[in-house]
């Protein structure tokens, strides 16, 4: 995997130099600062933020490649082998990106049920307990000492 300059992530992706540059702010995509102060960003990262890559014409990498070096029968062979790799590499890309999606699809639905159930729980009651008893007991003794007294201090006046 390669480091690639803005205009080259730019390309690459698809997308505007501005796009790329403004991931790079929100710090979406991750990049590196070479020796000539440039930022540039791996080709790995481009995949894991963009997800694809604008394919490159095959063809033409092949021919750049056999003219550059003078390659052999066995080397074109080899071209041969790693694009038809490359583009089974792609297409389970493709299916797991597939399948996530579902995944994501179904998490979300399950995730309905769940709210769906706990709407439907009664509200949970509070248990009765001795001490629960204990405490309305005393509660009610003091209402009736304290009206006891209250009956008491005003009946005291009106008897004399």
């Amino acid at each position: 995997m390669g480091k690639h300059t803005l205009s080259e992530a730019a390309r690459l992706t698809g997308k505007s130099r501005s796009t790329i540059h403004r991931k790079m702010g929100k710090g979406e995509l991750s990049y590196e600062v070479n020796a000539d102060g440039n930022r540039v960003v791996d080709t790995s990262e481009l995949i894991r933020v963009f997800e694809e890559l604008k394919s490159m014409k095959r063809d033409a990498v092949s021919e750049t490649v056999s003219s550059k070096r003078g390659a052999t029968q066995n080397e074109t062979g080899e071209i041969v082998f790693l694009r038809d790799k490359i583009d089974m590499l792609e297409g389970q890309v493709k299916e797991l990106r597939e399948e996530r999606q579902e995944l994501k699809e179904d998490k979300k639905w399950l995730q309905g049920k769940i709210d769906g159930f706990t709407l439907a729980l009664p509200a949970p009651q509070q248990k009765s307990s001795l001490l629960s008893w204990v405490n309305a007991i005393l509660i009610g003794c003091g209402v009736l000492i304290t009206g006891g007294l209250v009956f008491v201090a005003w009946v005291l006046p009106h008897l004399g």
